[in-house]
């Protein structure tokens, strides 16, 4: 019988970039919703000014220079390692998983 000891994606562990896409979509859904039942106006206009942001988003990484993207990630990694510095310690670092095989 072996045992082997399985970590689970952990934000000190490199994460895949379809990993970094569905994080991104979940928060813009998140932030969609969040947007839709605070307000009063049309969902479809909420939705349209979801889009239109996205667009501009964008054309703007597409005309950034390399010194833009090394500074937008740089900006993105401060703002990251903030967030995880307010994380309460209640909070799990690492998710652990056990798994037993029989042999």
């Amino acid at each position: 019988m072996g045992r082997w000891l399985l970590t689970v994606d952990t934000p000190e562990s490199p994460v895949s970039p379809r990993s970094k896409r569905r994080r991104l979509n979940r928060r813009r859904a998140q932030s969609y919703r969040a947007r839709l039942a605070s307000s009063s106006s049309d969902p479809l206009q909420l939705l349209f000014e979801n889009r239109q942001q996205q667009a501009i988003t964008a054309a703007r990484r597409h005309n950034e220079t390399e010194a833009d993207t090394q500074a937008r990630h740089a900006q993105d990694s401060q703002s990251t390692a903030a967030r995880r510095h307010n994380e309460t310690e209640a909070e799990p670092k690492q998710d652990m998983l056990e798994i037993w095989t029989i042999s």
